[in-house]
């Protein structure tokens, strides 16, 4: 009759881990743009508009679905590269693309706090600096 009863308890067990670990698979964030994961904290990018935020998995598919939806009056934040759960406001932020970043869809870019550190960073990887503006302009063109 205990093996019963203790058989029963670690069933019981198990169902709540099971529907304690679906719980939390279910409150990963998708990227708006592609519907990637979020699991790269070093490139995650949002933006917020009449207090709804919305979240990409990459810089470039956050300026990709602006340009896209034209979205112009918008809060824009980028993630830190050197501090990832640090947002900048990406319209003060300095942008580097170098092949030395593995950024989630590929345009090797990441954010920096201004433009002394990416360009320190850009000589240690060798890359190009750009503004906000500057970096709709040159993922327009790709």
């Amino acid at each position: 009759m205990k093996k019963i009863g203790s058989i029963g308890f670690l069933l019981i067990l198990s169902i709540l881990f099971i529907q304690n670990v679906q719980a939390n698979l279910q409150k990963i964030a998708s990227c708006k743009n592609c519907n990637m994961d979020l699991f790269d904290n070093r490139f995650d990018s949002k933006f917020i508009l009449n207090q709804k935020e919305t979240v990409f998995c990459s810089i470039e598919c956050l300026v990709k679905y602006v340009q896209k939806e034209k979205i112009e009056q918008a809060q824009f934040f980028v993630s830190n590269y050197e501090q990832p759960n640090k947002f900048l406001d990406a319209q003060k932020a300095s942008f580097l693309i170098s092949k030395k970043i593995t950024s989630p869809m590929g345009a090797h870019l990441a954010a920096f706090s201004n433009a002394e550190t990416a360009k320190k960073m850009a000589g240690k990887r060798t890359g190009n600096v750009y503004s906000w503006s500057e970096l709709h302009d040159v993922l327009l063109t790709k």
